[in-house]
């Protein structure tokens, strides 16, 4: 696709391989497919930062945030709104470092070349029936509308209830009618039946 997209994806597998450390090695990257290149790029970016010869912290505090990875890779897409796990992310509802971004993108916008670290899901429904938010000038699925795809995708009910229960201790609000709504719309009403006996 586009540089700027390679670069995510690099930075999303260093994360990834640096733990809870935050280093990863000259070799570690290497073994992944980055170049001392692509380091010496992303350290000029303010992305990365050299700690010694050969190792680099790749840690959050480092000058990069999700919503600046997800603005960029927007820019990149074009017509797209943010979901599931990068839903969770912009709503503070997990810790896991994600294997990618994923965003919902009409059907005739998706191309057919994979993205590294990107992951974009086809609709057949408009954008506009997505129940959304907006979180830092984001465009992002809502806490309801990411609950119903979480189950559309085949997330575990335990996941999901985990994400709701977190998300009430936050003192978020869980709208059960935006559910059922949502869950009407694309179909998942079977579904979502379980949900509501979970949470209600």
């Amino acid at each position: 696709m586009t540089a700027i997209i390679y670069y995510v994806g690099s930075f999303l597998k260093l994360r990834r391989e640096a733990g809870d450390t935050g280093i990863v090695s000259v070799a570690d990257a290497r073994e992944m497919g980055i170049s001392p290149r692509v380091l010496h790029y992303l350290c000029v970016q303010g992305r990365i930062r050299r700690v010694s010869r050969g190792f680099y912290d790749v840690r959050d505090e480092v000058e990069l945030s999700l919503e600046s990875l997800l603005k960029e890779t927007l820019l990149q897409i074009g017509e797209a709104v943010v979901c599931l796990q990068s839903a969770l992310q912009l709503y503070d509802l997990t810790d896991e470092v994600p294997e990618y971004l994923e965003f919902f993108a009409p059907r005739a916008r998706v191309s057919r070349r994979k993205i590294d670290s990107v992951k974009i899901h086809s609709t057949r429904h408009p954008l506009t029936y997505l129940d959304t938010n907006i979180v830092s000038d984001i465009v992002v699925t809502s806490l309801e509308q990411t609950l119903v795809d979480m189950f559309r995708f085949g997330y575990p009910m335990s996941r999901v209830l985990e994400v709701i229960d977190l998300a009430r201790r936050k003192q978020m609000a869980v709208k059960v009618g935006v559910i059922r709504r949502q869950a009407d719309i694309f179909r998942a009403k079977g579904k979502i039946r379980l949900l509501l006996d979970g949470i209600l």
